[in-house]
């Protein structure tokens, strides 16, 4: 089962701002706050936090756990950034778990399998050059944006950062050797399908993509089934 969260960073400011972090955050995680100076930063991070830490709590309904008793650690052993993964009261979970945030918004997704795996991106829309897609997309990716206006380029950068993510790749990320256009059959939808402002859900044999397309920016999501 896959649980998206969508929301601005005004509102969830608002809402954070009603409770101390001790409350929700487990002390790894106000450890790891400490460390972060910016305050729009922090804004970020404890953001992604909240709404991954409340779709854990819908998802496992009566067995749900306190926000405190959740920890979602980003770092690995060396202190690099990793995959997102999620403690309960120290134990790790299997549990599948992607953050992004933009200068508006934060989107997190959480699966509560460990048949899955999955990645989120938000990109703001905005006019990316000609030189930035030739530099980072395939032939069929820009061939493709052509034909479906400005925005196009944002929304295949966003599905290629959610597709690397949901790969859990162990290189690093190569932009030009991830195709979503022909990966999720691009070519087959109307673009208004694609950039409207509702959610809209793309499905292959082993998985699906969601887009959320807002005024400002776009969000997607990809989920893969049966990952071995």
């Amino acid at each position: 089962m896959l649980s998206l969260a969508f929301c601005d960073l005004l509102s969830l400011e608002h809402e954070l701002a009603q409770r101390s972090d001790s409350s929700w955050l487990s002390q790894t995680e106000c450890e790891r706050l400490d460390d972060i100076r910016s305050p729009r930063r922090r804004l970020e991070w404890r953001a992604g936090r909240w709404l991954v830490k409340k779709l854990i709590q819908e998802q496992i309904g009566d067995r749900a756990k306190s926000c405190v008793e959740l920890c979602v650690e980003s770092r690995d052993a060396r202190g690099r950034g990793a995959r997102p993964r999620v403690f309960v009261s120290g134990t790790l979970q299997p549990w599948q778990v992607s953050i992004s945030h933009s200068p508006c918004s934060a989107c997190a997704a959480v699966a509560i399998e460990n048949s899955t795996s999955l990645g989120v991106d938000v990109t703001p829309k905005q006019p990316l050059p000609h030189s930035f897609s030739r530099m980072w997309f395939t032939n069929d990716e820009r061939a493709w944006c052509e034909e479906r206006g400005q925005h196009a380029r944002s929304l295949v950068w966003s599905l290629k950062e959610s597709l690397y993510k949901s790969l859990d790749a162990a290189q690093p990320f190569a932009p030009r050797q991830l195709d979503v256009v022909k990966e999720f059959s691009l070519f087959d939808i109307h673009p208004g399908e694609l950039l409207s402002g509702r959610a809209t859900c793309l499905s292959n044999k082993s998985g699906k993509v969601v887009i959320h397309s807002t005024q400002h920016e776009i969000a997607t999501t990809v989920l893969w089934k049966n990952v071995a």
